[in-house]
C-alpha cells in the first residue's frame, strides 16, 4: 500500500509546502475503496485533495470478514506529502 502511494502521489505544483493528511476511507464488501475523506488536513487544500485522490485510486482490497461474512471496514491512513 505504501509503495503504491509513493509511486502514484503527485506533489501539487501550485503550492510550496509539505504536510501530513489523515485520510479516512472504507473498504466495502467487494474490496473497493469508498467514502474517502480528509479527517485531519494539512491546511492546504491541494495537499488534501491529492491525498484523497491517490487513496481513491488504490487497487481492490481483500474485504474484511467476520464469521465468514464479508463486511465493510473503516481505515485511517496518514499520507505524508513532501516535494522531495
Amino acid at each position: 500500500m505504501f509503495r503504491f502511494i509513493g509511486k502514484h502521489l503527485r506533489y501539487p505544483t501550485d503550492i510550496e509546502i509539505q504536510g501530513k493528511v489523515v485520510v479516512e476511507f472504507v473498504i466495502d464488501t467487494t474490496g473497493a475503496v469508498v467514502e474517502a475523506r480528509s479527517i485531519r488536513g494539512s491546511g492546504a487544500s491541494g495537499l488534501d485533495n491529492e491525498a484523497i485522490r491517490v487513496v481513491k485510486s488504490m487497487p481492490q482490497w481483500t474485504p474484511g470478514e467476520v464469521d465468514g461474512r464479508k463486511v465493510r471496514t473503516r481505515f485511517m491512513l496518514p499520507v505524508y506529502i513532501d516535494p522531495k
